[in-house]
Parts: structure tokens; sequence; C-alpha cells
């Protein structure tokens, strides 16, 4: 049971209201149940006032009950948003060392490139140069 009022808490505080407002009509008819309706304006004036102190009354409690509930769901909300900003920001400096990560893979791929491209005219160049003779005394 308590679990529905929970779950349903608007719906369980408009029940409540009902439920007074019922028992409050119940209480005043069952007093003046020996009484014929009355013509009188005064008195019907008198059963709203009756009626606006009980039920209007449970009604005000009932209003800021739910208003307490929506903002208990409102920080909830927010704690929630809260974190997944935190997450999305972690997301985004990893995103980011990711980003400087590839940028640094694609200098070393390019110099690597760069490389393979010097190296076979280097390699060249030594083979001449080993075909060359060496005098050490020579200068």
């Amino acid at each position: 049971m308590l679990g529905w009022i929970k779950k349903h808490s608007y719906w369980a505080l408009a029940v409540a209201v009902l439920v007074v407002a019922v028992v409050a009509i119940g209480a005043y008819a069952w007093t003046f149940k020996e009484r014929p309706i009355s013509t009188d304006t005064g008195k019907w004036a008198d059963f709203a006032t009756y009626l606006s102190g009980t039920v209007g009354v449970a009604a005000v409690v009932a209003t800021l009950i739910a208003f307490v509930i929506t903002l208990r769901h409102q920080q909830k909300l927010i704690d929630s948003q809260d974190e997944m900003l935190k997450k999305q920001q972690t997301q985004i400096e990893l995103a980011h060392k990711q980003l400087d990560e590839e940028v640094r893979r694609k200098e070393v791929e390019f110099s690597h490139s760069r490389a393979i491209n010097v190296f076979p005219k280097l390699a060249a160049y030594c083979k001449k140069s080993v075909h060359k003779t060496f005098y050490p005394n020579s200068r």
C-alpha cells in the first residue's frame, strides 16, 4: 500500500481530500439530519464557511504536500543532470586526449613515411660510398 502511495502520491492526496470532504459533509448531514433543507441564504453561507474550514484546509495541506513532493522530484532531476554533466565532461576530456594521441600518431606516421622515402636514397649513397677507396692518412 505504501508503495502505491509513493508511486501515485498526487492521486493519494486527491483521494485524501475527497475523503475529508465526504466525512465533513456526512458529519454535517448527520448533525442536522432532523432539520429540513434550508432556503435561508445565511444558513447556506454557514455551510460554505464550514466546508471551507474543513475541506479547504485539507486541500491547502494537500497542495503543500504536493509542492514538497514536486520540489523533491526536481532536486532528484537536478542531481541526475549534474551527474550526467560530470560524465559528459569526463567523456569530453577523454575525447581530447584521444584526439591529441591521434595527432601524435599521425605525426609519427608522417615522419616514418618520410624516413622510408629518404632511406632508399640514403642507402644508395652509402653503397656508393662503400665502393670508394678510403685512405685514413690522406687529407
